[in-house]
């Protein structure tokens, strides 16, 4: 599948890292039903080299414009699932 790339896409910024694929699958999911977009980059070679993700986390992006929004509802949502 092919991603067409917009304007918005050169303005990502990480809102936060995870040490795990379904963390962050959890942290797209609720920012999606918020109706903010965002990406999930992962650094383990499309689930060959795993290892990478452990080291390097697995990066949640929002557009730039979104940042401060995205990053109150995981704050929100970390805190939630603490308790």
């Amino acid at each position: 599948m092919e991603h067409e790339q917009n304007n918005d896409d050169k303005n990502l910024v990480e809102v936060k890292r995870y040490s795990s694929d379904m963390d962050a699958e959890l942290a797209q999911a609720t920012l999606n039903a918020a109706g903010l977009d965002c990406v999930i980059m992962r650094d383990g070679a499309d689930g060959m080299l795993q290892m990478l993700e452990y080291t390097e986390g697995v990066r949640v992006l929002v557009n730039e414009d979104q940042f401060e929004e995205a990053k109150a509802l995981l704050e929100e949502q970390s805190t939630n699932t603490e308790e």
